[in-house]
């Protein structure tokens, strides 16, 4: 299964309100500290057949520490590869951060051991920023693969991933597009690419896989 897909004028969340937009916002009303962000290319912490396979945050930067990162690739044992990509956090003239995150290629290769789909994206970038009274978010994604998404990628767009068999629990829970805010809403938000969890009911493996993850902490 293929699909090429790009969401640069998809849905908007306000705090949680599903809107015709270009992004994803996360209001609040607490009192104004310095603004922060963050951004990595993914992670990876899972543990298949009883081993951890763990990669921490890949190319991280923050406003607050290293603006500019990069790799060249990343390979995660048999599980995954991260293809080149770079992040950057900036502090904004007018008292706002952002962050943003650009990518090409990413594999998701473990499924394939156990009868499942190799789950792929050609090419992909988040970015969040923070506002006034809180923070807004995007993404692109183009040549997934492995998966059917539409052609307008909603905020937490997921997708099961069934099981080899019929009626075996299903191998992962694919979250593209994932928008994630706190409950109650204090204006901080984390977009991500793609989010897979792996054999969520149960499996020869568990954990989570991360693509292209920003985060924005308007209130610090």
């Amino acid at each position: 299964m293929r699909a090429k897909r790009t969401l640069g004028t998809g849905a908007m969340v306000l705090a949680g309100l599903l809107l015709a937009g270009p992004v994803a916002e996360a209001g609040s009303s607490s009192a104004p500290t310095d603004p922060n962000a963050n951004a990595s290319i993914g992670s990876v912490d899972a543990t298949v057949d009883g081993q951890p396979v763990t990669e921490p945050a890949i190319a991280p930067c923050r406003v607050t520490g290293r603006a500019d990162n990069e790799t060249r690739g990343v390979e995660v044992g048999e599980l995954a590869q991260y293809g080149s990509a770079q992040t950057s956090c900036t502090a904004n003239s007018n008292d706002t951060v952002s962050a943003q995150t650009t990518g090409r290629r990413f594999t998701l290769d473990l499924l394939t051991e156990y009868g499942g789909p190799r789950i792929g994206i050609r090419t992909y970038s988040s970015s969040c920023s923070t506002t006034g009274s809180g923070s807004n978010g995007q993404m692109n994604v183009s040549g997934v693969t492995g998966i059917d998404v539409p052609d307008q990628i909603k905020p937490n767009h997921t997708v099961l991933v069934p099981g080899r068999h019929r009626g075996d629990p299903p191998m992962a829970k694919v979250i593209v597009n994932e928008s994630a805010t706190p409950d109650p809403p204090n204006g901080n938000l984390t977009v991500n690419v793609m989010r897979i969890e792996l054999f969520p009911e149960g499996g020869p493996a568990s954990g989570q896989v991360t693509v292209g993850s920003v985060s924005c902490l308007p209130f610090g």
